[in-house]
């Protein structure tokens, strides 16, 4: 099976029957379906040793890679999908897996779910662990162009983490200025910040805009005055003398298992808190949940930070330093 393995890992971790028959023969291929050694995935195979130890997001390229192979056409994995690929964040799994079908005289999503008609030249084109795939300015237009505002945020501020530029971007836009949703596709891109390092950090971003908050700033330092360093604090209103902090849940372990020793992780983070607060900051959180409203529990609690540092008689203990160092230049 050496080689049928060499030839999956080639395809994304899929294979076609045909392949298998011509690299092992029909009577191994039967013989390892029947035994579960191989099994299907959206119509091709791949190994079951494999799939099994995939967690979501594995189990969604993989069927991606499948919708890839069975196409009849050349296809790429693209938008969310192909944003998964690229180790972008996503504020959820598509339902279906996402791919572009090469078809140089049109735009359009070609009426099936995932699946779109479009132009993908060579210079759109990449291979991630054996997956085609569109490039990464390619994948953000898309996002962009495709998704709602919110969603294409948290991948655009994700990709320009990882060092995508908003000019490259824009230059895939130009090329595409005819396409669909190419306007508002350049309004999300020029919302997007290169500060956010989650997608719950993206999100609170978007939570000040709709919720009528002044828009803080990310990622500043705050030290005590002789200089010691207090925290370096995902939003800061430096007028409202207010931070938020939109990445409790990760901190605290509430997002995925709980780490071992988590109660040293809550009680650094409460410590953390606490020095904020003994400076004369105030500190309002956002979690997950706030999506349910929109933000709206979140920006009710960062006003009512707001207001108690207006009552704040004490003396304020802290400055706050530029220190941000870049992930990219997404000028």
């Amino acid at each position: 099976m050496t080689r049928l393995a060499e030839l999956s890992w080639a395809q994304g971790g899929v294979f076609k029957r045909s392949q298998a028959v011509e690299a092992v023969g029909r009577a191994r291929v039967d013989a390892a379906v029947d035994a579960g050694i191989i099994v299907n995935v959206r119509g091709v195979y791949a190994f079951a040793a494999h799939t099994n130890a995939l967690d979501a997001n594995g189990r969604h390229l993989l069927e991606t890679a499948a919708r890839v192979l069975r196409s009849r056409r050349t296809a790429y994995a693209s938008h969310e999908s192909a944003a998964l690929a690229h180790g972008f964040p996503l504020l959820d799994l598509p339902a279906v897996p996402t791919i572009t079908v090469h078809t140089p005289a049109a735009a359009t999503s070609g009426g099936v779910a995932g699946r779109y008609l479009a132009d993908v030249p060579s210079s759109d084109r990449t291979t991630i662990r054996g997956l085609g795939a569109t490039e990464r300015p390619r994948t953000v237009a898309d996002v962009c162009r495709s998704a709602d505002t919110v969603a294409a945020l948290v991948v655009t501020e994700g990709a320009l983490r990882k060092g995508v530029t908003k000019d490259e971007v824009r230059a895939v836009l130009r090329r595409c200025a005819r396409w669909p949703g190419v306007v508002a596709a350049r309004e999300v891109l020029e919302l997007a910040s290169k500060w956010s390092e989650s997608a719950l950090e993206s999100l609170g971003m978007h939570w000040a805009r709709v919720q009528g908050l002044p828009v803080p700033e990310q990622q500043l330092t705050i030290r005590t005055l002789d200089g010691r360093f207090l925290a370096r604090v995902d939003q800061l209103w430096e007028e409202h003398a207010t931070v938020g902090e939109l990445d409790g849940q990760i901190k605290l372990g509430v997002n995925d298992d709980v780490p071992p020793n988590s109660w040293r992780v809550v009680w650094k983070e409460k410590l953390r808190e606490d020095g904020l607060r003994d400076v004369g900051l105030q500190v309002a959180r956002g979690y997950w949940s706030d999506r349910d409203d929109d933000g709206a529990e979140y920006a009710a609690r960062v006003r009512r930070q707001f207001e108690l540092a207006s009552r704040y008689t004490g003396p304020r203990l802290y400055v706050v330093s530029d220190e941000r160092i870049s992930p990219a230049s997404a000028a």
